[in-house]
Formats: structure tokens, C-alpha cells, sequence
């Protein structure tokens, strides 16, 4: 093979390469925004598992009031799989509105359940609690 065919040979190949590497950085940059979008839906995600773990802790920590143990809620809620807070948090707030009565854990007095408050309040059976009342209530 003489210089100008091994010419024409490599400069053919630098054409089917630098087509290659085209197509390859139009894959990379397709990529790269699939991830940017993987991530905000990361972001959105992590954000809902924070307000179920914060919105779970806060039914735990009703429910047992004073009787709430830290050690239970860094196992059995924070470092648990997601799926089980999901079901925990359902058993939370299926009990917290099943209109049981709970013990308020500053003051020991005893509270309906929120649903039960909403629909005796509904009835005009009992009165909304003052703005005041619920700040006392309020747990921490």
C-alpha cells in the first residue's frame, strides 16, 4: 500500500471516528439530562420520606405520649425500611382517628381523638378548642 492510499485509509477512519464521538457526547449529554432529571425526583423523593418519617414520629410520640421511647423511634422508624414506616404511619393515624381518648403529656388531661373532636364539633355536641388550648396541648 502506498503513502496515499494509507492517506485516504487513515483519513477515513478519522471520519468514521470523529462520527462516532459525535454520536457518542450526543448519548452523554442525553444522559446527563435523564440524571438531572432522576435527581430532582430524588430530591422530591426525599423529601416526601422525611415528612412521613417526622409525620410518623409525631403519631408515635401522641399516641404513647410521656411512654414514647427514643430507642423505638431511631429503630422502628427512622432506620426502618420505608415500605414498614409507610404501614406504621397507616397504624398511627388509623388509631389517632379511631376517636380514642389519649392523655395530653403535658398536663395529663385526657383528649378525644382528632376525628372524634372533628365530628362531636360537626354535631355542636362539644366546641372547637380555643386557639390557646390547642398551643398547650401541643407536642414538641
Amino acid at each position: 500500500m502506498n503513502n496515499e492510499d494509507q492517506i485516504k485509509q487513515l483519513q477515513g477512519e478519522v471520519a468514521e471516528l470523529t462520527k462516532q464521538l459525535g454520536d457518542a457526547n450526543e448519548e452523554v449529554q442525553e444522559l446527563t439530562n435523564k440524571v438531572d432529571d432522576l435527581s430532582n425526583d430524588a430530591g422530591l423523593g426525599t423529601k416526601y420520606r422525611e415528612e412521613v418519617l417526622a409525620r410518623c414520629e409525631a403519631h408515635y410520640r401522641l399516641i404513647k405520649g410521656e411512654a414514647a421511647k427514643q430507642e423505638f423511634i431511631d429503630t422502628m422508624i427512622k432506620n426502618a425500611p420505608f415500605e414498614n414506616v409507610l404501614v406504621l404511619d397507616k397504624e398511627y393515624e388509623e388509631e389517632l382517628n379511631s376517636g380514642m381518648a389519649f392523655t395530653c403529656p403535658h398536663c395529663g388531661k385526657q383528649i378525644a381523638g382528632l376525628r372524634a373532636s372533628k365530628e362531636a364539633s360537626a354535631d355542636g355536641d362539644t366546641e372547637e378548642p380555643s386557639d390557646d388550648e390547642v398551643e398547650k396541648h401541643k407536642v414538641s
